[in-house]
């Protein structure tokens, strides 16, 4: 971290499942939510191949990450070893044992199998982040929320920063007048599609303009079968006869890539010049389970001007941030989203922010 670059980000807010969960219609873990939506999905679209992911118990929300994480991770895996399996077939001592003769067909059906398990896996997420959200609950929770950290629109400068593939945070943010940016260019190719180019989102963080960083990336992201990155921002619904290309999100996985996408390897790029030149950084509704993005925040910003408000339900949620970023009991704040924030974390928010104030 340069001591030479100037602090003027006031805030980068960055937020996580938790945050959005309780904006859903049916209010149930957003995980939770999505493993029993993508399980009925793969059995339905899939039935023959289904088994493989192993989604077919009640099983939790962190249970559900890391079984579709090692799906995925496996399925990366068995593409990667189709060549050496099919040199294995001409060696010499292993011609007598019972060997597929067609490796190559053999694979070929099975290939077929996973695009059609990861499509459908594509499919639920986009069904279940893609519009399900009401934005008057967080606008009305931002709306309380901003003023105790000292944030007004078109005064401060803010940047939004989120692990969420849904919208309700920009979405939220346009209403309360604080000029969402996502990096849209200017659309070459007409109706509602736009070329995704969040480079100098940094560069464009002031009272007037709030950059929104999809860490994770987000729906109606896609990379197009000329490798162009756009975002359809009106598309309804994803079906394989209609498809606009590969969906641009982070699954989740234990491992992630995040330069898989080169548009999600630059929102990285200007997460850290953020956080470089921000004076503060508040993490809401997160468990903090991202490696990547505990480090990046500890990397640039001072432990001491961190803050957390966690979900008081998740078990040892608080033991967990504290000893993740490294910061102390009075800079985690118990917060419940989707309801009016009660005196209890209004007040720590403001002692928080008013500590920030001390040399």
């Amino acid at each position: 971290m340069s001591d030479q670059v100037e602090r003027d980000i006031d805030l980068v807010l960055v937020t996580g499942a938790g945050a959005s969960h309780s904006f859903s219609k049916e209010h149930l873990p957003l995980m939770v939510e999505w493993r029993k939506r993508l399980d009925e999905h793969l059995r339905n679209s899939v039935p023959d191949f289904a088994a493989l992911v192993d989604l077919n118990e009640d099983i939790t929300g962190e249970e559900f990450e890391r079984r579709l994480g090692e799906f995925l991770q496996s399925v990366r895996a068995y593409r990667l070893a189709k060549t050496l399996v099919e040199r294995t077939t001409k060696l010499v001592h292993l011609r007598s044992t019972q060997i597929p003769r067609d490796v190559a067909e053999w694979y070929s059906q099975i290939e077929s199998g996973l695009y059609r398990l990861q499509f459908a896996i594509n499919q639920s997420l986009y069904e279940e982040f893609g519009g399900r959200y009401e934005t008057q609950l967080a606008e009305s929770l931002y709306g309380e929320f901003h003023p105790d950290l000292g944030i007004v629109a078109g005064t401060s400068t803010l940047v939004y920063a989120t692990t969420n593939y849904d919208h309700v945070g920009e979405n939220s943010l346009y209403q309360l007048q604080f000029h969402p940016d996502l990096g849209f260019d200017f659309s070459p190719y007409g109706g509602q599609e736009f070329a995704l180019n969040p480079r100098g989102l940094a560069r464009a963080a002031g009272p007037n303009r709030t950059p929104v960083l999809h860490l994770h990336g987000s729906v109606g992201w896609f990379v197009r079968d000329d490798g162009v990155p756009v975002a359809l921002t009106q598309q309804n619904s994803l079906n394989e006869s209609s498809s606009p290309g590969v969906p641009m999100a982070m699954l989740p996985d234990l491992n992630k890539d995040y330069q898989d996408f080169s548009v999600i390897d630059d929102v990285w790029g200007e997460f850290e010049r953020v956080l470089q030149r921000t004076k503060a950084v508040f993490v809401m509704g997160h468990s903090l389970n991202d490696t990547k993005l505990c480090e990046t925040i500890k990397r640039y910003v001072p432990s001491e001007r961190v803050g957390v408000g966690y979900l008081p339900s998740v078990q040892n949620g608080q033991l967990q941030i504290i000893d993740r970023l490294g910061i102390s009991a009075e800079q985690t704040i118990p917060m419940t989203f989707g309801v009016a924030l009660d005196v209890v974390p209004r007040q720590a928010i403001q002692k928080w922010r008013q500590g920030l104030r001390r040399p």
